[in-house]
């Protein structure tokens, strides 16, 4: 081997071991901001940011850059890093309530009693979200357990054709256009896949349609259990949104009871989370846009 190859390779392989060994933010702060991918920041604006990074800084006991030092560090990253916009589906009254005591309290002792009752609630919701993630680890190393998570997407958005940015053309062409309105629901199970189901307009997407849904996804993942030579699950694990619309209503709890009686499964829930808290993995998907479903050309 010439020595040029030699001195080469160990210094690629020199280079390896550095990276392996360094970690992942200081590896991102060797790259150029406009080169990353866009990562989405909490509602909110830079003026919060930099009080975060303050008190950051302050609980780790660093030296804090000034505003203007850290504006002009945000202009490198204002391509990469945006803010989420806030949210518009239902708010937790329980979450309301407590905020607004905090905003319109008269002492401290009033905003300390909301503080610590809110906090309170959201370790509970927490809770149950751990419960929730436990079940989709189960699921999805097959420990006899089958977790499905079912959403449906606002059946008022997704029409065709779709206007740029949601807004409609100017012009009387483009307002007699009777746009075709579509539902989109998907069916996650953690371990097997994930169904995305389309129903035309008129058609009924109520608890048995959603049912007819769920029932399609199960038939998938036992079908795919049998190929693989596995087991099916004995356990099934239904999340789903808190609205009587989809699945909390007495048809699951009949459903649920049907799949018991006749076999398929030793035990059946249907679980949810507190309004205002129920998004989580299909419903935390980017706005449940599903580009590649509505996005047909």
């Amino acid at each position: 081997m010439d020595l040029g190859d030699e001195e080469a390779r160990e210094k690629l392989l020199a280079e390896l071991m550095k990276d392996a060994l360094t970690g992942h933010t200081a590896r991102i702060s060797k790259l150029d901001p406009a080169k990353l991918s866009q990562r989405e920041l909490p509602p909110g604006n830079f003026a919060q940011l930099y009080v975060l990074y303050q008190a950051s800084c302050l609980a780790e006991d660093l030296h804090c850059a000034s505003r203007a030092v850290f504006y002009s560090v945000t202009k490198d990253w204002r391509k990469t890093l945006k803010f989420r916009p806030h949210s518009k589906h239902s708010v937790c009254m329980t979450c309301d309530r407590l905020k607004s005591e905090m905003r319109h309290s008269n002492h401290f002792l009033q905003h300390a009693v909301a503080a610590d009752t809110l906090l309170g609630h959201l370790r509970d919701t927490w809770k149950d979200r751990q419960a929730y993630w436990c079940a989709r680890e189960m699921s999805r190393n097959h420990q006899d357990m089958l977790t499905i998570i079912f959403d449906g997407f606002d059946k008022s958005k997704p029409a065709f054709p779709r206007w740029p940015q949601g807004r409609q053309p100017k012009g009387a062409v483009f307002e007699r256009v009777n746009r075709t309105h579509v539902a989109v629901s998907a069916a996650l199970c953690h371990g097997y896949g994930c169904l995305i189901f389309l129903c035309e307009e008129g058609g009924s997407t109520g608890g048995s349609y959603s049912w007819e849904c769920l029932l399609h996804a199960i038939d998938m993942c036992q079908q795919e259990d049998r190929q693989r030579g596995r087991a099916p699950a004995r356990t099934l694990w239904c999340q789903h949104d808190n609205t009587v619309k989809e699945l909390k209503h007495a048809l699951s709890g009949a459903m649920m009871t049907y799949l018991v009686q006749a076999g398929f499964y030793d035990e059946c829930g249907a679980h949810m989370l507190p309004i205002g808290h129920t998004h989580e993995d299909v419903g935390a998907w980017p706005a449940f846009r599903l580009q590649a479903v509505l996005d047909f050309d």
